[in-house]
């Protein structure tokens, strides 16, 4: 089991993403303490082209399970986590 670290934002508690072994591991993170289950492909500060190949069925938006899927789809092209 991952061992989570938490940092303070916004008035709330937050994983923080700091290394490969926690996008490795974020299949293990409960939803509940994901601070959003889904975010637009566009206006945003990212490329919406890189957002409209995680939003795997179209419809505008990154949910959850696309997100996890992408992770999966990069980590097992990449040698190590750590790439991430």
């Amino acid at each position: 089991m991952h061992k989570w670290t938490f940092f303070s934002a916004g008035g709330f508690s937050q994983v923080k993403l700091g290394t490969g072994a926690d996008f490795a591991a974020l299949r293990e993170l409960d939803q509940k303490l994901w601070v959003a289950l889904a975010c637009p492909v566009e206006g945003i500060d990212a490329a919406p082209e890189t957002l409209s190949l995680i939003d795997a069925d179209g419809d505008g938006r990154i949910r959850a399970p696309e997100l996890l899927d992408a992770v999966d789809w990069a980590l097992a092209r990449l040698s190590s986590p750590d790439e991430l």
